[in-house]
């Protein structure tokens, strides 16, 4: 065993030891059973990038702090979005003017009452509607906001966007408390306890939760950070962690007798992100021979063993109605039509392409080892650049500091917040895509209400960005969740979300 994982191993007993654990077991036919009163260990691949949920980017931290904040709205298992601190609203007919009534006796983990004071000052934060800088582009829209009393507000957007109600589930925060790097404090069903940063973070049951058909059964959750696949199996094995919510499935087959196996399409479009504006992949036809050389089938058949739908843009296929199935055979695998388009292009003999990987995700790293083998074929040396998640936001998803990179883009309510992401003026969009042809569907899309019309306009911009190569689009692989015996009650979405008030022991 390597000194890294005897180190990780050592970390999960003793947060177990703090968290109530029973003991630990080798006997993968008898595993230690979750006891009611425990506190639940949930092992996650990567470090938090914040606890201010205004400043996080990364998906596994909005599945943490989803649990202490709410939202507006929510979603439910379906994709449907439903009252969450807004108990109702109202949208006038030119679809600019939302009124919501807003949840009364509702009370934030510092004990200050949520009212409309609390809603206009996280959108203003978050949009810049009284002309501070707005922390997240997407609110930018908002034109004005009025609190109509305590419990109603009214929100006027500059222009339509058939969107805003899902960007709704955003936290809300209560007015005036700016500690949130430290100390997060929200509404949600369980409150903020401690961190140690790059090991755990503690919360603890909201006793006062709003919902009270909601008020947790589990007394709180532990997050322990454990990015290593076989550390994972041996705590899980021992019974010194619950539930392993991003798993491989060679690591589900592993532990099938120690723990209840859930899967299912989890709506993440994983792809081979490619910078369009470094050489050579300035270059369409280079982009279009990596499409060629790319065998998904492959990837699909050694990385996820088969547990993965093969995607051909960039949305996944779970998304019925705005998925774009025409482009399916848009780059069927062709090596000798690669080898033409890069002959065309000045690079008949090949060249190096660095891809940056974040290490904490072993799929992506996976992907990356088939892909370099892929892509050798027709002479392109990769050379595999791996990275911690961390180094990889700032690196990649900020500066835009790579060629080529593997990551997996979490599903959103709608189709326009994971299409926008390849705008050419949104902010964080690290593949440098732009399309003039795309930028205007996507505007047009999001002032289109009628569904039909809407995907129509959707699918046309995919049909977009996949001709002109902007990434390489792979596969949505299963999420793989491993729970231990004792628990049940967690539930599949078709965003990366985790709603531990669901979870409880078994009797």
């Amino acid at each position: 065993m390597n000194k890294k994982v005897w180190l990780s191993l050592l970390l999960v007993f003793a947060l177990a030891a703090c968290g109530g654990g029973s003991g630990t077991t080798n006997d993968a036919t008898a595993p230690e059973t979750a006891k009611s009163g425990e506190m639940v260990r949930v092992a996650m691949d990567t470090e938090i990038d914040s606890l201010y949920p205004y400043k996080s980017a990364a998906a596994d931290t909005a599945t943490i702090l989803d649990n202490m904040f709410d939202g507006l709205v929510d979603v439910d298992e379906n994709g449907e979005v439903i009252p969450n601190l807004a108990k109702s609203w109202e949208i006038s007919e030119d679809g600019l003017t939302y009124t919501f009534h807003l949840q009364e006796g509702v009370k934030f983990h510092n004990g200050a009452d949520f009212t409309a004071d609390d809603v206009m000052y996280s959108l203003d934060k978050l949009g810049g509607v009284t002309g501070g800088e707005a922390m997240n582009s997407k609110y930018k829209g908002i034109a004005t906001m009025e609190k109509v009393s305590d419990y109603e507000v009214k929100v006027v957007l500059k222009e339509k966007n058939a969107a805003f109600l899902t960007l709704l589930k955003v936290a809300i925060l209560p007015k005036g408390y700016e500690e949130h790097d430290t100390h997060p404090i929200g509404a949600g069903p369980f409150k903020f306890v401690s961190r140690s940063v790059g090991e755990q973070i503690v919360m603890e049951r909201n006793e006062e939760y709003y919902l009270k058909d909601k008020v947790p059964q589990i007394p709180g959750i532990i997050w322990i950070r454990i990015a290593d696949e076989q550390t994972k199996v041996a705590a899980m094995k021992a019974g010194e962690v619950d539930i392993l919510p991003r798993i491989t499935p060679q690591v589900a087959k592993q532990l099938e007798k120690d723990a209840t196996i859930i899967s299912g399409p989890q709506n993440l479009a994983q792809f081979m992100g490619l910078n369009n504006k470094v050489k050579p992949l300035d270059d369409v036809r280079v982009r279009k021979a990596i499409n060629f050389a790319v065998d998904r089938d492959e990837i699909i058949a050694s990385v996820a063993e088969g547990r993965a739908t093969k995607i051909s843009s960039n949305l996944c296929p779970v998304m019925k109605t705005y998925y774009n199935t025409e482009l399916d055979n848009e780059y069927p695998l062709d090596l000798d039509r690669a080898k033409a388009l890069l002959k065309e292009a000045g690079y008949e003999n090949g060249f190096d392409l660095k891809l940056t990987v974040p290490s904490d995700y072993q799929f992506h790293m996976d992907t990356a080892q088939v892909i370099a083998n892929q892509l050798s074929k027709v002479g392109i040396n990769v050379i595999i650049d791996p990275i911690e998640f961390s180094t990889w936001l700032d690196r990649v998803h900020m500066n835009r500091d790579y060629q080529a990179t593997i990551i997996g883009y979490d599903g959103k309510l709608d189709p326009a917040e994971l299409m926008f992401r390849y705008a050419s003026d949104y902010p964080k969009n690290f593949t440098n895509y732009s399309s003039a042809q795309y930028d205007e569907l996507l505007k047009k899309g999001l002032q289109t209400t009628d569904i039909e019309e809407r995907a129509k306009i959707y699918k046309e911009a995919q049909a977009v960005i996949v001709k002109d190569a902007g990434s390489v689009f792979i596969q949505d692989p299963d999420r793989i969740i491993a729970v231990r015996p004792g628990l049940e009650g967690l539930k599949l979405y078709l965003i990366q979300k985790m709603n531990m008030e669901d979870v409880h022991y078994t009797k």
